[in-house]
């Protein structure tokens, strides 16, 4: 990767090129097999062969000299959430106290990969503009590559000194969203929004994973089974709906409400049922699975 990564890899020469104007057969021949094999695994390479700890200080050098170069791959591969996925294995694997200054790069590098996620997928030349200009001052990514910035291009205002609260934007919803929700194990979030759909991200990397389709009004509400497997959602039109969490299948359509659905849970044990407590026609309706028959249900 060393010997093979720069800027501006397929020598496209404008900033505004998208990866979808990049035909396949130019990729291939600016990124061989091997080498996108290698942008890929490198970390998983480190992690299995157990050298990391000695390795600790090439895997510095090369964040910062080849960072943006390896980031810029991975944007014109389409895989830029296996490259988060990377840093945060790094991250996890890498302590702050025996290498804070790697620990500390990687961190920031996290950041500024989450904050700039949806630019690196669409236009990866970005990186070397808009992803750099407007990344916090203090960023330690910044300050690294700061000279790979376009000579042309220059800041009228300033940008904020460090990094703010927010970890990433989830964009895909085409109209206001009204309901959030974390699996139990934190590892997907789930959306409902007035545009009719549910959609699944995953919470690290926020790729998108599932687009839930069906209902024909806006969805007020979503939450995830305890065991994670289910989703529901709780809509305008009148009705309870309930998703594999993992393939996205609808499973059931809950019908009875003559009102919109505005809140649903589920009961806090391992039997999937479901509680639609909140409604605008003010009744309360418990839903059971039909291939489910207790003997009696504690809610």
């Amino acid at each position: 990767m060393s010997k093979t990564l720069k800027k501006d890899i397929c020598e496209l020469h404008a900033p505004g090129y998208q990866v979808t104007q990049v035909e396949s057969g130019r990729l291939q021949q600016c990124l061989p097999p091997e080498v996108q094999y290698a942008c890929l695994y490198w970390v998983q390479h480190l992690q299995r062969s157990g050298s990391l700890a000695y390795n600790s200080d090439e895997a510095h050098r090369f964040l910062q000299e080849h960072l943006l170069h390896w980031l810029e791959a991975l944007g014109w591969m389409g895989r830029t959430s296996e490259g988060i996925q990377a840093i945060l294995s790094l991250e996890a694997l890498i302590s702050a106290n025996e290498n804070s200054s790697l620990h500390s790069f990687i961190h920031d590098t996290k950041r500024f990969v989450l904050y700039n996620q949806s630019v690196i997928e669409k236009a990866p030349l970005q990186l070397y503009c808009s992803a750099i200009m407007f990344v916090p001052e203090n960023s330690m990514v910044k300050r690294q590559f700061k000279k790979e910035m376009l000579p042309l291009i220059q800041m009228k205002s300033k940008v904020r000194s460090g990094w703010s609260a927010t970890l990433q934007t989830l964009e895909g919803h085409s109209r206001p969203v009204n309901s959030v929700a974390f699996s139990p194990d934190g590892k997907v979030v789930a959306s409902g929004s007035n545009d009719q759909t549910v959609r699944l991200w995953d919470a690290s990397t926020g790729r998108p994973l599932q687009t839930l389709e069906g209902h024909s009004r806006p969805v007020n509400s979503v939450a995830f089974s305890p065991d994670g497997k289910v989703v529901a959602s709780g809509s305008n039109d009148h009705t309870v709906r309930l998703w594999d969490a993992s393939t996205g299948r609808p499973l059931q359509t809950l019908e009875g409400h003559s009102d919109l659905v505005n809140s649903v849970a589920f009961s806090p044990h391992s039997i999937t049922v479901l509680d639609n407590w909140v409604t605008k026609d003010k009744k309360p309706v418990l839903w059971l699975p039909p291939d489910y028959h207790p003997t009696s249900v504690a809610v």
